[in-house]
């Protein structure tokens, strides 16, 4: 798709399927502008990396702190929402990561260390 601003037009009819430019009695049409982005989302669950299984704790995250277990090595930590844009970041400290700043929603972060990175979704209520 073309980046930026594009018009679509949805057509109802009941009983039939509409085509192109046709006149009808009964249905419905609504145009809409959908704007598209350069952005990748990041999927989740996904290992790219030497980076041994960790476990993230409470999900979902009630209050603000973000527990993880079963990192080895000192990591940093990305946090994007599901459109791929990076909200937050930092260094991981205690094996606990601050998500005050984070609405509630669903999230993807992503842990890096010398071994590579590795993703996860979590739910902060």
């Amino acid at each position: 798709a073309t980046l930026g601003a594009t018009r679509v037009m949805v057509s109802m009819q009941r009983g039939i399927i509409p085509t192109a430019c046709q006149s009808f009695s009964f249905g419905q049409v609504e145009d809409y502008t959908v704007n598209i982005v350069s952005t990748i989302a990041r999927q989740a669950n996904t290992s790219v990396s030497n980076i041994p299984p960790f476990k993230l704790y409470p999900v979902p995250v009630k209050e603000n702190i973000l527990n993880i277990s079963g990192l080895e090595k000192e990591s940093t930590f990305k946090i994007f929402n599901l459109l791929g844009q990076e909200l937050t970041n930092g260094k991981i400290d205690n094996n606990v990561v601050n998500v005050s700043i984070l609405a509630a929603g669903n999230y993807i972060i992503e842990i890096s260390n010398v071994d590579g990175s590795k993703a996860q979704r979590f739910i902060k209520e």
